[in-house]
């Protein structure tokens, strides 16, 4: 029987690609700066006013995250005023070339993209390459694999993609493989699980650098659509669920939409976990709970990668009941206890030797 492994991805897992907390403030001031450039017209000025409105909320709060959390328990805001300035921040962050955009001095209070190396994370097709069996013209997993992912972006999905279907656009691709809301199911020993939601557009038909004034027209295109009837940005937008969103949707307090209960199965079967580049913010403790806890975790090897694994490691101590008598060291062989592995080089994904 094969063995069967989950990761389970944070924001810095898409590190090469996407911002992260602490620079979202800065890399969102150059799609600002892309709008404003853009063909001016009264849908532009509206799509402007409103991204601005955005940047200057987002910019006094920790996160998006948070300040998406006060709306949703203020009754007379939406969420959905902003969601869809979200997902076209997304798709800028998918669809520039870095390369031939403008990098701005200190005057501008733009400095650079930081980390960013190209529209996909590279990290995540070497993964699922040294994830399969070295089999021609047959994409098969050496074992089981589950991925869940808090992240709304399209690298991981872009990258099962080239992989399986490269010549689909990204939009077909999902529409087949998206079992139901948020759950992929691409073969027997795969799955992929967006436990925020995930980015789409119709019009979205590949992931990568499109030359600058393409892109412009690209997206004068998608804002007049916006202000039309067609809402298409509005529309799906709605695939963007936080946390709280997706709770709030169950009729019962202590029931789980279905792809969270199918995240919960997948760490439950599972021999390995590999937790990248998440911290577990406290917004999703509730769900995050559910999925790490001492009774799901139990006889398993739990890796952590991340540059701050160490403190990682303490949260899922003190938070998640996985205390010291639950953790083995790093050197004793798991019995009945939980065996936490960290791993701060992120160079590349994780994959245990157990597998090979």
């Amino acid at each position: 029987m094969k063995k069967e492994i989950t990761y389970l991805f944070g924001a810095g897992a898409s590190y090469y690609s996407m911002p992260l907390v602490e620079n979202f403030p800065t890399r969102f001031s150059l799609f600002r700066h892309f709008v404003q450039g853009l063909p001016d017209d009264d849908y532009k000025i509206s799509f402007t006013k409103d991204c601005d409105d955005f940047f200057n909320q987002v910019k006094h709060h920790l996160s998006f995250d948070t300040f998406f959390k006060k709306l949703f328990h203020l009754p007379q805001r939406s969420p959905r005023t902003y969601k869809y300035i979200l997902l076209a921040y997304f798709l800028f962050e998918h669809l520039l070339d870095i390369t031939n955009y403008p990098v701005f001095n200190e005057q501008n209070q733009i400095k650079n993209f930081g980390h960013k190396k190209g529209n996909l994370d590279p990290r995540y097709d070497a993964l699922i390459a040294g994830l399969l069996e070295p089999i021609e013209n047959n994409f098969s997993f050496l074992c089981n694999v589950n991925f869940l992912t808090w992240n709304y972006d399209l690298n991981l999905i872009t990258s099962i993609q080239n992989f399986i279907n490269p010549d689909w656009t990204i939009s077909a691709f999902i529409k087949k493989y998206e079992n139901s809301i948020n759950y992929f199911k691409f073969k027997d020993d795969i799955s992929l699980i967006h436990l925020n939601g995930h980015v789409n557009y119709p019009l979205l038909k590949e992931l990568g650098p499109i030359e600058s004034e393409v892109l412009k027209s690209y997206f004068s295109s998608i804002i007049r659509n916006e202000y039309s009837s067609e809402k298409l940005l509005s529309k799906e937008s709605n695939l963007l669920k936080f946390s709280w969103e997706t709770l709030s949707e169950t009729s019962k307090v202590e029931e789980m939409p279905f792809h969270i209960n199918k995240a919960v199965d997948a760490i439950k079967k599972s021999d390995v976990i590999v937790i990248v580049g998440y911290s577990f913010p406290l917004y999703n403790r509730l769900i995050d709970s559910k999925l790490i806890n001492s009774i799901n975790l139990k006889n398993k090897i739990v890796y952590i990668q991340d540059p701050n694994a160490n403190d990682i490691e303490a949260v899922l101590r003190q938070d998640f009941s996985l205390g010291s008598n639950l953790t083995l060291s790093e050197n004793s062989i798991a019995k009945e206890g939980i065996r936490i592995k960290k791993i701060q080089n992120c160079n590349s994904f994780f994959v245990p030797s157990s597998l090979f």
